[in-house]
C-alpha cells in the first residue's frame, strides 16, 4: 500500500509542476497583443422621419418598453397596458386598444 501512495504523490507533483511551468513566470509574457484601433467613418446618415407620443410614460414602476416594427407598421405600448399602431412611413396613427 504504501508504494501505491508513492506513486500517487508522485503523479500529482508531476502534475502540478506540469501545470506550475506552464505559466507566465517560467516562460515570459506570451499574449497576444491586440491590433490598433481603425477611425470609424459613418456610413450612414440617419434622419428622424416622423416622432409620436405614446400613452403616460414609464410611470413609477420604470419599466422600458422598446417599440416593434412589423411590415409597414410600428407597435408601443405604455404602462397602463394600451398598444399602438403606427403607419411605418408617415407615424399616423393606426389604431390603439386597451389590454385592461
Amino acid at each position: 500500500m504504501r508504494s501505491l501512495g508513492s506513486i500517487v504523490a508522485v503523479l500529482v507533483c508531476v502534475q502540478l509542476l506540469g501545470s506550475v511551468t506552464s505559466c507566465s513566470w517560467f516562460g515570459g509574457d506570451k499574449r497576444i497583443k491586440p491590433n490598433k484601433l481603425t477611425p470609424l467613418t459613418q456610413k450612414v446618415e440617419v434622419k428622424k422621419r416622423w416622432q409620436q407620443s405614446v400613452g403616460s410614460g414609464s410611470g413609477k414602476l420604470y419599466r422600458i418598453m422598446s417599440p416593434v416594427i412589423d411590415g409597414d407598421s410600428v407597435y408601443a405600448n405604455d404602462y397602463k397596458g394600451r398598444v399602438f399602431a403606427f403607419s411605418r412611413e408617415t407615424g399616423k396613427p393606426l389604431w390603439r386598444q386597451s389590454l385592461k
